[in-house]
């Protein structure tokens, strides 16, 4: 299975994150090997990763454009987001410790979320103002 999908994101207005949550959600619901809890965290770390990058167009009250991209096979998910906002740094690792959590307000626990559920994650910029990030979830 191969989907894709593209959206404007709009700072002002959240209904192009639910919109992205249909998407992916009724895209996994076509995979019949994928079990629910599974799916369940899947659609968690895509959520993260968008909210995230819908939090930075509300900073920088840009419009940008989301694609997303969903492969799927009997043996992995890979999940790839490409967005038009400037680049950011994706950390290696992620803090763990609850009192970090309660200290910083920023993206760290969704990161840290994204890091636990999905095996495999890149983040690559490349000039012209495009990130991609990519999530793998391999099937047992």
């Amino acid at each position: 299975m191969i989907a894709h999908h593209e959206i404007a994101l709009d700072g002002k207005n959240s209904a192009s994150l639910r919109e992205i949550r249909e998407y992916v959600e009724k895209s996994l619901s076509e995979i019949p090997s994928l079990e629910g809890l599974t799916k369940r965290h899947i659609i968690l770390a895509v959520d993260e990763a968008i909210t995230s990058i819908f939090r930075n167009a509300v900073d920088y009250g840009d419009e940008e454009t989301l694609s997303v991209f969903i492969e799927a096979n009997d043996e992995r998910i890979s999940i790839q987001l490409d967005d038009s906002r400037c680049a950011f740094e994706w950390p290696e690792d992620s803090p763990v410790n609850a009192e970090h959590f309660r200290e910083q307000r920023n993206n760290d626990l969704g990161i840290y979320l994204i890091q636990r559920i999905m095996d495999e994650i890149s983040y690559s910029y490349r000039t012209g103002h495009q990130n991609t990030l990519t999530l793998i979830k391999f099937l047992p």
